[in-house]
């Protein structure tokens, strides 16, 4: 009795350990929001990301749509992220795109206060056709505008910049570049997406490349890539594939060092959650 008794409470243990994992997955939104979490739960899942309005283009979201809809949600225990419009370049010099892509990223932060998400996550900068370092100069002050809008507005949430992959003119995407870059900023009101694929197809070890940056990591976007090491390509995979180039073992091991941060899929098969999600959880 007494080793039934010791096995029943060490499954109770277990069961709110596991359940204390934040993890879930980027998911094609259903006709409701409410739909959405319900069906992030079929997965495993307690943490959704979210497009707020067309990702192809920079139109803000429509902000009394999102504050109506929270109180479709507000009971549901789902805690929340916020991709930012992919369109949006933080590194552009032009003033009315720059002016656009304040006003889309303040009115998502405003949803992400509402909705109690842990921030809106960024990709970095390109600086396509412009000077560089006119770009990163840029790319600098428009992350401190954003962080003061966060901070004299009162919104209890974060801007998070994401790690690049090199594809096209991004910047910062040496690792050590991107810490440089974000390491002056005020963790009160800023955080680090580390994306694996990312990391991996700009040519770094994940596992040696987060050791570095884990101190303000607060979400990873957990993918495999299709494209190899140093590809600098953005192609994500599913998780145990032939065709994923991070060995499962390496992803295992980055996985099993994971704590306090918020786990995001964003692999390219919706099919395969369950069993990603499940791997996450148990490791």
């Amino acid at each position: 009795m007494e080793y039934i008794i010791k096995c029943i409470l060490e499954d109770i243990i277990n069961n709110v350990i596991m359940s204390s994992k934040i993890i879930g997955a980027h998911i094609n939104r259903e006709k409701t929001l409410k739909k959405t979490i319900e069906k992030l739960y079929k997965y495993g899942g307690n943490a959704l990301q979210i497009f707020t309005s067309n990702p192809s283009n920079c139109s803000p979201a429509n902000l009394d749509k999102y504050m109506k809809e929270y109180e479709a949600i507000k009971d549901l225990q789902c805690n929340f992220v916020i991709h930012g419009s992919y369109t949006i370049n933080i590194a552009s010099l032009d003033p009315k795109q720059i002016k656009l892509n304040m006003n889309t990223i303040t009115t998502d932060l405003i949803i992400a206060d509402k909705y109690k998400a842990i921030g809106v996550i960024l990709h970095v900068g390109k600086y396509v056709k412009n000077n560089p370092k006119d770009c990163m100069k840029q790319m600098k002050v428009f992350m401190l505008e954003i962080i003061g809008f966060i901070k004299d507005n009162n919104l209890n949430t974060k801007i998070i910049l994401e790690t690049g992959a090199g594809q096209g003119t991004e910047m910062i995407v040496n690792i050590d570049d991107f810490n440089n870059f974000t390491k002056d900023f005020d963790k009160k009101y800023f955080g680090i997406c580390f994306d694996t694929c990312h990391v991996w197809s700009a040519g770094f070890d994940i596992i040696e490349a987060y050791n570095k940056l884990n101190k303000n990591t607060i979400v990873i976007h957990f993918n495999g890539s299709k494209t190899p090491k140093g590809s600098l390509k953005d192609r994500h995979e599913q998780l145990f594939c032939d065709t994923n180039t991070i060995p499962i073992d390496k992803l295992t091991t980055f996985a099993k060092n994971l704590k306090n941060v918020m786990i995001i899929l964003e692999t390219p098969n919706e099919d395969e959650y369950s069993k990603e999600i499940d791997f996450l959880r148990c490791v």
